[in-house]
Parts: C-alpha cells; sequence; structure tokens
C-alpha cells in the first residue's frame, strides 16, 4: 500500500469517526492568565480530600472514581517530567476511592 492510499485512508477514518463522534476536539485551554468561564456549576459539591491527588479514574459502572493522592512537599523532590529525582524512598502516595452515590472517600488497602 503506497504512502498516499495510507494518507487518504487515514483521513477518511478520521473525517468518519468525526462524523459519529468518536473523536473529542480540545475544548477549552486554560492557562494562568485565563478567567474561568461559567461551567453551569450549581450543582457541584466540594469534598474534602489529600493534597496533591491526580490520575483520576472514573468508574460509571459502579459509580466510584478512584485517584492518587501524595504530599506537595514530597512532590517537590520527585518529579520525573521535570528531571527532578532528589528524593530516593519508596513512594508514600496513596489511592483513595470516592463513591459518587453516597459522597464518601476511603483510602484503598493494597
Amino acid at each position: 500500500m503506497g504512502r498516499v492510499t495510507r494518507v487518504a485512508i487515514g483521513t477518511i477514518a478520521l473525517a468518519v469517526a468525526f462524523l459519529v463522534q468518536q473523536v473529542e476536539w480540545p475544548g477549552v485551554f486554560l492557562n494562568y492568565n485565563t478567567p474561568i468561564p461559567d461551567w453551569h456549576t450549581e450543582q457541584c459539591t466540594t469534598i474534602d480530600v489529600p493534597e496533591a491527588c491526580e490520575d483520576l479514574v472514573l468508574h460509571a459502572p459502579s459509580q466510584s472514581a478512584f485517584f492518587a493522592c501524595g504530599s506537595p512537599a514530597r512532590r517537590t523532590k520527585w518529579f520525573p517530567p521535570m528531571g527532578i529525582y532528589k528524593q530516593f524512598t519508596a513512594s508514600q502516595d496513596v489511592i483513595y476511592h470516592y463513591d459518587i452515590k453516597v459522597l464518601a472517600i476511603t483510602a484503598v488497602q493494597l
């Protein structure tokens, strides 16, 4: 298969995926000076969780969310994307389970 054929097939596949809404295009890009838009958050609630949480995974069938939380101070000593490898101790991050139905957070014991 030639290069032009592969490009044409890829373009057609992308167009079909876009038309059936299988591809999501980036929405809003925020930076430091961007005002926060009104996202109609009247029904949102805040929850008290540990700091420095990331890697949220939503499990829709059980209406649960899982996320990893750590210490902001430790994150300044170990952050591979920035080439910071100052802390060589084992990770002390904790995985949390958030039950969306009852709004409860519990630490997951591994």
